[in-house]
């Protein structure tokens, strides 16, 4: 399966309300190519689901290693938490495999070049680009290199071949032995880790334990946002600085729009440069063809979902709602060189599987409940990373149905059904020591603001919460 940037959400976006989890298939292009010379033949590949529920499990604890030879019927040879895989179409035939938990966001049991898919951890077959006949044999139809996240597998390519450039999706249409199929289309080797004008060589071969780089002409999915949008009366003014002295008010506005357009990368026409998957920590994007162009709306805005992760907003945006039942809307990607695209209360909160990519979410000050209505209350999140590059607390807004009257230490009540309670903003309703009272306790943060400090006498405990390190709890 050629990895085409399945981006799901890792975490819940807002934690005090509930969300659906939603995955965004940022899809490559797999527009059907006519031929009357070559008939397209589907290559049935392992189906490592149905091979696992039919293999019997184990009933003792077995000698052999994973990745060991084992025959049907010898089942309990393998070791605990293994299985003699059976499958005559797959390379693992017969042999001992680890299990893995597919619902797991981080261990899911797997080794670091073995890939978790359908409850088994499949290995790398250590295939190499331009390498295949040493790497992976001898066959009547080529061998090609075919990368899932951190494995490489050796795929027989008996359908259609085709170049670089041209699309492929290792089903129908394979690219010639040498060239890997990423992002939708064929992509040449880098040379010495150097490629052509405009393109740049993509190298996941710390990912994958063995080498492997592609040539790929990469686009700026943030410019490309920014440049469909309206001109903002402080890029307005941004633009006019940059060009003062030289042309008048009016003509220093055009200009700073202008410059705006031109930042832009220039996608042939058919194609938008579109955010596919994350490489060293940041956006990695690519001109892919769709049926929209990017839109215009951006932060918070409403937006009208469809095939494409942005609907009508920027590409530099996903549309998606935040809670299950809310109308979608434009939430920034961001990364650590683009956290601008986070504003007031929001913060960049790594909430996507592509490694260093997260989107700006947050409604409110935790501490003090800022950003909020009358009734509602800031519940704590998440954190993420602000423009100074601080872990920033991320906090949503909910109702709010008791009165808030306890103070820092004081007794207090909770909601039977809810995460509400009648302490002031800022706190937390729970017992410090187990069988104690439960009081109000208010939320602290390490080098935080100043409402995020403790009282005089109480000093911040934190690393209390799952995934946040520097806020705490004043004890």
């Amino acid at each position: 399966m050629n990895i085409t940037s399945n981006v799901a959400l890792r975490w819940p976006l807002k934690f005090m309300v509930g969300v659906a989890f939603m995955v965004l298939a940022l899809a490559c292009n797999k527009s059907a190519e006519t031929s009357t010379a070559i008939e397209p033949v589907v290559v049935a590949k392992p189906d490592y689901r149905s091979a696992k529920e039919s293999t019997p499990k184990p009933t003792q604890e077995g000698s052999l290693n994973v990745g060991s030879a084992c025959e049907a019927g010898e089942e309990d040879r393998c070791q605990r938490g293994s299985i003699c895989f059976a499958d005559a179409e797959s390379p693992l035939n017969n042999t001992c495999v680890r299990e893995c938990d597919v619902a797991a966001t981080e261990n899911d049991g797997c080794e670091t070049f073995e890939k978790c898919i359908s409850g088994l951890c499949i290995p790398s077959d250590g295939c190499v680009p331009e390498q295949e006949v040493q790497t992976c044999g001898v066959n009547n139809d080529p061998f090609v290199c075919e990368r899932n996240d951190n494995i490489v597998q050796c795929l027989v390519a008996d359908g259609r071949i085709t170049f670089e450039g041209r699309p492929c999706d290792n089903v129908n249409r394979f690219c010639e032995p040498g060239l890997v199929c990423e992002y939708g289309a064929c992509r040449g080797p880098c040379n010495n880790g150097t490629c052509s004008e405009g393109e740049e060589c993509i190298d996941f071969s710390r990912k994958t334990g063995t080498p492997y780089a592609f040539c790929l002409p990469t686009c700026d999915v943030f410019a490309a946002g920014l440049a469909t949008r309206p001109v903002t009366d402080e890029e307005s003014v941004a633009g006019e600085e940059s060009v003062a002295g030289e042309e008048s008010a009016a003509g220093e506005e055009s200009a700073a729009g202008e410059e705006k357009e031109d930042s832009a990368p220039r996608c042939s026409d058919g194609t938008t440069c579109q955010f596919v998957d994350s490489y060293d920590g940041a956006v990695l994007s690519v001109c892919q063809d769709s049926e929209d162009e990017s839109g215009s709306k951006t932060n918070g805005e409403t937006c009208n979902r469809s095939s494409d992760y942005w609907g009508n907003c920027g590409v530099d945006h996903l549309c998606t709602p935040l809670t299950q039942g809310e109308p979608a809307e434009c939430i920034p990607l961001c990364d650590r060189d683009h956290l601008e695209q986070c504003q007031g209360y929001q913060a960049c909160a790594e909430v996507l599987e592509a490694s260093g990519i997260g989107l700006c979410i947050g409604e409110c000050n935790v501490f003090n409940g800022a950003g909020c209505d009358e009734g509602e209350e800031c519940g704590l999140a998440n954190a993420g990373y602000s423009t100074d590059s601080e872990e920033k607390v991320i906090g949503f807004c909910s109702p709010k149905p008791m009165m808030a009257t306890q103070q820092t230490g004081e007794e207090c009540e909770s909601e039977e059904d809810g995460p509400g309670s009648n302490c002031i903003s800022g706190h937390l309703c729970s017992s410090i020591e187990l069988g104690g009272p439960t009081i109000c306790i208010k939320l602290c943060q390490t080098d935080g603001p100043p409402e995020a400090q403790c009282p005089s006498g109480t000093a911040c405990s934190s690393g209390v919460f799952n995934g946040i390190d520097s806020v705490g709890i004043c004890r």
